[in-house]
């Protein structure tokens, strides 16, 4: 099964931009509005963050000044991992869900509390559609949230 990935020009800058500044290879960037999702090699988000997060402020100050509109940007580092129950809680990591489950190719995360679920989907369904995308780059599935 082959799966097409649209990449920009931008998105390939700024993924080189992050290798450059954490020393880390970067195997997917996420662009939402208002929060960019860095995914790494298992192994490295400790080394991709930095003491004291050093990483995350010098590639967002690095940032803001090539872009002004992405001042406000917050960055999120995650690992990334071959089994996608792990992957899923890097991702949506604070966040504690009942269960994942994975039938066919639709990942099923199930949760009683609707603030858990209002904060996996977040406001316009933006963060629901960011975890998705992800989900089919890596993984081709697709997420239902019950």
């Amino acid at each position: 099964m082959t799966i097409r990935v649209k990449l920009d020009l931008d998105a390939l800058v700024y993924e080189q931009l992050f290798e450059k500044t954490c020393q880390v290879r970067c195997k997917g960037l996420q662009q939402g509005q208002d929060q960019w999702i860095f995914i790494v090699p298992m192994g490295k988000g400790g080394k991709a963050i930095g003491s004291g997060a050093q990483n995350i402020r010098k590639l967002q100050r690095v940032l803001s000044q090539r872009n002004k509109s992405l001042q406000n940007l917050r960055i999120k580092i995650i690992e990334f991992h071959p089994n996608i129950k792990i992957f899923i809680k890097n991702i949506i990591s604070p966040l504690q869900v009942q269960s994942i489950e994975v039938e066919g190719d639709v990942v099923k995360i199930t949760d009683p509390s609707k603030k858990t679920k209002s904060l996996l989907i977040g406001p316009g369904a933006s963060k629901l559609r960011q975890l998705n995308s992800i989900l089919e780059r890596f993984f081709h599935k697709k997420l239902e949230i019950q």
